[in-house]
């Protein structure tokens, strides 16, 4: 009970601020704030929480308190209640402005509740819950570093019974923007809340074992974090996370959301003077992604971006890639050993709002005194969408994803390529199906190799994939293709022909267009299995003017049918000519 030396002090709810005061609890100071005129730098402020139901009241209205040297605030025999009685939007916590760089504001085992704290320096959070209590930085922050360990934050209720209002810069959506940020966040809970860090110059950034998640029934923006890199000097590590529930709860902020995700990265446009090369690195392994109103977005330049053992289950978006959106410059991005499944891109989980809010097939009527106009709903990538940027795409698992236009699975834009290896894709058996490229819908450059295209329900006229770019754009080395029982596998594709100065007439396997269809058998005739197609390309093509030595089919329960290749393919792959015994069965 007793404060060793007056570099440690006791603040009680039942203690008076007399001079002498807090060297034990039965001698303790009343409040935090007159502790703070009269400590020196290092203190140790140990705050009584036996108290349950009271409030030590450091909020200042529009006018918070102002700390220049390292504190610690510890809450001993209980967990004691600092902050403002009741929140509002002007409410003030403290404003920490360290005089020396080093010096350090820290929390442990404290609830902080009710207001904004300004944190120009470093700060701590150790077994503390923040209630409806956001982080900031003022304008000119140069340095600010932060650990937080075991920290619940999260947004509730206000004094009067109604749910706090939140934007991404309201008192309870933490706002971070310094020159250099140096922070780790661990074993944390955060509900309700967009942590936003702006790194400028230097940004070294770790995020584990935290759950960012919703479940509070009203408008509190999507994402978890929102994290913006410099040009140069700067990583991000994201590990064993999970985000869920990020959704816009106003159906008019899911119409107009393009880029907002449960994780948001993006770098900045500028190097002022840096190097022209991004040297910044971005990883997001062994993290969950489920129910969210797009799981990930990722942002103009970094040098690598490795997203790995993940799991994006159930998110859903009105428009584009409902799981991961793409538009980077990088040297490597690479999405590897990740499961996607029931992820869709063009569709609502809102219901109607006559006059207000109304459906018109693929489009949505918003009239109100902020929009007034029709929205046309994308549905691009139902998992993926890659509007620029090469990405490598290995080891992956995609089932039951669809979009309400193209690429059920994966959209490849003009400016994007994919390397597509040894994964596995099946299509919605839900009975939504993509205008086209039901699986993968490419305009962009495509390179496939040992990829299984496992086609549930088909429909005559939708290609399961379709590829259209620029000449050789379409590079299939190895594929597996099956379609449902009843179907055969029609496939056009253009061209494998090239002039080159000097060299004449080229041939390759390389495709500019190739589409992929399953559709139902003709007249007298039916497959007593799955139509399918296995396709390898051997040989080494070392010159761009090499011919591939080899094409290989394998089709083992084919009968009379000998596949050729060249312009405008259409190969019927699982029709069978029936026994003697069965001609009068299936006569026409």
């Amino acid at each position: 009970q007793i404060a060793q030396g007056r570099e440690s002090w006791i603040v009680s709810s039942s203690g008076k601020d007399v001079p002498g005061c807090g060297t034990k609890v039965s001698a303790a100071c009343a409040s935090i704030g007159y502790v703070l005129q009269k400590a020196p730098p290092t203190s140790r402020i140990m705050v009584d929480g036996s108290n349950t139901t009271y409030t030590y009241n450091v909020c200042g209205f529009k006018k918070p308190i102002i700390w220049t040297k390292s504190v610690t605030i510890v809450g001993i025999l209980g967990v004691p209640r600092i902050g403002c009685p009741w929140h509002h939007e002007s409410n003030h916590l403290w404003k920490f402005y360290p005089d020396d760089p080093q010096r350090m504001i820290s929390f442990e085992n404290i609830r902080i509740q009710n207001g904004r704290m300004t944190v120009n320096g470093r700060l701590g959070l150790t077994n503390a819950t923040l209630y409806n209590t956001a982080i900031w930085t003022d304008d000119g922050c140069e340095k600010f570093e932060f650990e937080i360990s075991n920290v619940l934050v999260e947004r509730g209720l206000d004094w009067h019974g109604t749910e706090a209002t939140m934007g991404p810069r309201s008192p309870v959506g933490s706002y971070i923007e310094c020159e250099e940020i140096r922070g780790s966040m661990s074993s944390s809970l955060f509900e309700d809340v967009i942590m936003e860090i702006d790194a400028i110059w230097y940004g070294d950034l770790t995020v584990t074992n935290s759950n960012f998640s919703k479940k509070l029934a009203q408008e509190t923006g999507v994402g978890g974090l929102n994290i913006t890199l410099p040009w140069t000097h700067g990583r991000l590590e994201i590990r064993n996370c999970i985000f869920e529930n990020q959704v816009h709860f106003e159906p008019i902020y899911s119409a107009v959301n393009i880029e907002s995700a449960a994780l948001r990265v993006e770098s900045r446009t500028f190097t002022m003077g840096r190097n022209d090369v991004s040297d910044v690195n971005v990883t997001v392994i062994d993290s969950i992604f489920r129910h969210n109103e797009r799981a990930i977005s990722i942002s103009r330049t970094f040098k690598h971006v490795n997203i790995a053992w993940c799991k994006f289950h159930d998110n859903f978006v009105m428009h584009a890639a409902a799981a991961i959106r793409l538009a980077i410059s990088a040297l490597v991005v690479t999405v590897k050993h990740c499961e996607f499944m029931n992820n869709a891109a063009g569709f609502n989980r809102h219901q109607a709002i006559p006059g207000n809010f109304e459906f018109d097939g693929d489009q949505v009527q918003i009239t109100n005194e902020r929009i007034n106009g029709v929205i046309s709903l994308v549905g691009k990538g139902g998992a993926i969408r890659i509007h620029k940027g090469r990405v490598l795409l290995h080891n992956c698992t995609f089932i039951n994803n669809t979009a309400r236009l193209l690429g059920g699975s994966v959209f490849v834009d003009r400016l994007g390529e994919v390397v597509m290896a040894d994964s596995y894709f099946q299509n919605s058996d839900s009975g939504l199906i993509a205008m086209q490229g039901d699986i993968l819908y490419s305009s962009g450059l495509v390179r496939i190799s040992n990829i299984t295209f496992d086609v549930n329900v088909a429909d005559n006229h939708v290609s399961i994939l379709r590829h259209g770019g620029t000449h050789w754009s379409m590079d299939v080395t190895q594929i597996y293709f099956k379609c449902p029982i009843g179907h055969r596998l029609s496939t056009v594709n253009a061209t494998s022909h090239k002039i080159a100065n000097g060299e004449g007439l080229l041939r390759s396997h390389k495709l500019d267009q190739l589409y992929y269809y399953c559709e139902t058998c003709n007249n007298n005739q039916y497959s007593l299995d799955r139509g399918s197609i296995r396709y390898a390309v051997t040989g080494n093509e070392s010159r761009p003017s090499n011919v591939v030595d080899i094409f290989k089919v394998l089709s083992s329960w084919l009968y009379d049918h000998h596949p050729s290749f060249g312009h405008s393919i259409r190969w019927p792959m699982s029709s069978i000519n029936f026994p003697h015994i069965l001609d009068d069965i299936f006569a026409l």
